[in-house]
């Protein structure tokens, strides 16, 4: 036996490469970020992004506008950002 409970292996063997890109995954709603996933593989893939260390996540995000240079203007709880 290779000493991983239901033959997963440990967080501290798993090399996931961080990817060339910056990736932000934004919903709208308050809450777990893809609570909404299948019960049987939506915290696989939730789990997947959040090791990976390449994804930001923020919740409860409103639309705001695209500017004439394509930047994505949101609101963040009370607060503004913009994102490129």
């Amino acid at each position: 036996r290779d000493g991983s409970w239901g033959g997963l292996i440990p967080d501290n063997q798993i090399n996931i490469p961080k990817g060339k890109r910056e990736i932000i995954l934004m919903q709208r709603k308050k809450g777990k970020l893809g609570a909404g996933l299948g019960k049987t593989t939506g915290w696989i893939h939730r789990s997947t992004l959040v090791r990976s260390g390449a994804v930001e996540m923020i919740t409860e995000v409103s639309y705001d506008m695209i500017d004439d240079n394509g930047h994505l203007h949101i609101t963040v709880g009370s607060d503004d950002k913009k994102k490129n």
